[in-house]
């Protein structure tokens, strides 16, 4: 009985972990998706173009986009409360990073803990440990930046990239958002969710 419920929920990690990198796959190839110079999808401040399913539509044309940001959050929110489970457990960022940072990282290729079934145990600190997190920033830096390609086309993003100092607020919205990363990842661990939660309520309690 204990080798079949080990075998289920190895079958069961392994599909997440073919899930994650099936989603990751796709948010990364997205932006370089392109038809006729249009993108699948783009929000571009610098054109002042929204680009929707290779197609190109001018900033008079997104007056509805305010509603169509409240209706995505509402979307988002509806769906972790309808299926929170299967949101956070299969296609929450927070938890693909925690799985890329903690299994993937410190315990298959550093070997910090002792397995994944046990993630608390940490056998080694100090060198190993920092390792990790230099590791996981190179992947923080790189997801920063997948996330700029949706506003800033891939193609202008790197061309932008080799005049840093010409691009300063690009250069350092992509450190912010890796450094935020890091710090949720690394420091905050699930916290993250039980803090966010509580001044999305805080908020639309007092605000709302």
């Amino acid at each position: 009985m204990n080798d079949e419920s080990n075998a289920h929920i190895t079958n069961y990690t392994k599909k997440r972990y073919i899930g994650f990198v099936i989603i990751a796959v796709v948010v990364f190839l997205v932006p370089f998706l392109r038809i006729n110079g249009n993108h699948l999808f783009l929000l571009s401040f610098d054109k002042k173009e929204l680009h929707l399913l290779f197609t190109a539509f001018s900033t008079q044309e997104l007056y509805l986009m305010p509603f169509c940001l409240i209706f995505f959050f509402l979307f988002i929110f509806f769906i972790t409360t309808l299926g929170g489970r299967i949101w956070c457990g299969w296609a929450c960022p927070q938890t693909m990073f925690r799985t890329i940072f903690r299994d993937l990282i410190q315990t298959k290729i550093l070997g910090i803990h002792k397995s994944i079934a046990n993630k608390q145990t940490q056998t080694q600190q100090g060198f190993k440990y920092v390792l990790s997190i230099v590791i996981f920033a190179i992947i923080a830096l790189i997801a920063a930046s997948n996330l700029l390609w949706f506003f800033v086309p891939p193609e202008d993003f790197f061309a932008y990239i080799k005049n840093p100092s010409e691009h300063k607020l690009l250069i350092g919205i992509v450190l912010c958002f890796a450094t935020f990363l890091i710090f949720d990842i690394v420091l905050l661990k699930e916290k993250f969710c039980v803090l966010f939660w509580f001044f999305f309520f805080w908020y639309h309690l007092w605000c709302g």
